[in-house]
């Protein structure tokens, strides 16, 4: 018997893939193959492939040798490889670029691809480059090995990182900052008091120049630390836009927070309970107490504190609340008052 029943086993297992398991794969959905042959899932119709995941994104809409495959220049012109990345032209059975009319159409001559390389899109020329994001943020606007790479000294004048962090000078493979000028006219340095030129970085390297930053103002970042303006003191956390605005008027780790003050005092805290600070410094409900004098409470039945927020924890939470007396929503159920 035992020996029975290790054959038929055998035997089942030889048998492998059927046409209903192949149809309910996910390879079916992705790949198009799904008829079952020899046991395994294979692409058998035209129609599977053209309804497949593959048709889409890479223009292999023709069923050939159990597999999907691109057969027509009206396929690929139709793809994600084709907009994206120029590959517009069946060619042994894939989707290739080929002319560079289809690259300089693509989204990747936004990224400087525009010219044809072998069968792909590559950044072929300099001119290519210049025009990409990448130039004018990061200076990589030069064509190096079918990318874009970092440019010239010129490039990185010209970036943002130049306009914003004073790293306006060449490098070993990167802008860098090389002269105190660039990081004083840095919008760094009016920001972040980031001023003073150290080892190839614009630093915040003297108290005044926190004192005059926009953060002193709008974080209270108002002392020197190392290489950093900080919240040294709640005094000049209390003086922050941060602190009218969104109460964080305590200082901790060199920055203004709200801690449990500032969370006991906010919105978060009257209207849904969240009346402690959480170690990211986000409002959190942490007790009954806290919930049961919420608006939410008051208006929903979310009166328990649980992992952090107010929920609908009983039925008696429910009873206490407008939902219930006007809406007859009396019952708890996964955390909310609902009705009957």
């Amino acid at each position: 018997m035992k020996y029975l029943l290790l054959l038929i086993l055998a035997l089942v297992g030889q048998r492998g893939m059927t046409d209903k398991q192949c149809a309910a794969s996910e390879e079916c959905e992705v790949q198009g193959t799904c008829s079952a042959k020899d046991g395994k899932c294979v692409a058998a119709k035209d129609a599977d492939c053209a309804a497949a995941v593959i048709c889409e994104d890479e223009g292999r809409c023709t069923a050939k040798n159990g597999k999907c495959i691109a057969t027509s220049d009206a396929s690929c012109a139709k793809s994600a490889v084709c907009l994206n990345d120029g590959q517009c032209t069946a060619k042994e059975g894939i989707c290739a670029a080929t002319r560079d009319a289809d690259c300089a159409k693509s989204a990747g001559c936004e990224e400087g691809r525009c010219g044809l390389a072998g069968n792909m899109c590559r950044a072929t020329r300099d001119e290519h480059c210049a025009k990409t994001e990448d130039c004018s943020v990061v200076a990589k606007c030069v064509a190096r090995g079918g990318d874009c790479v970092l440019g010239t000294a010129k490039d990185c004048a010209k970036s943002m990182l130049c306009s914003s962090e004073g790293r306006c000078g060449l490098g070993e493979g990167e802008c860098i900052a090389v002269n105190v000028a660039d990081c004083v006219n840095s919008d760094g340095c009016k920001t972040s008091g980031e001023c003073v030129l150290q080892q190839d970085s614009c630093v915040a390297g003297k108290a005044a120049d926190c004192l005059k930053s926009e953060m002193c103002t709008t974080d209270g970042l108002c002392s020197l630390g190392d290489g950093k303006c900080i919240a040294a003191t709640t005094a000049e956390c209390a003086k922050s836009t941060g602190c009218k605005e969104e109460d964080k008027c305590t200082v901790k780790d060199g920055a203004c927070v709200r801690g449990n003050v500032g969370c006991a005092k906010s919105t978060d805290c009257r209207e849904r309970g969240a009346c402690s600070a959480d170690e990211d410094d986000n409002c959190v409900a942490t007790s009954n107490a806290d919930c049961a004098k919420s608006k939410f409470c008051r208006e929903e039945g979310l009166c328990t504190a649980r992992d952090g927020e107010c929920i609908a924890a009983s039925k008696a939470d429910c009873a206490k609340s407008l939902a219930c007396q006007k809406q007859r929503k009396c019952i708890a159920d996964d955390g909310e008052c609902v009705g009957r």
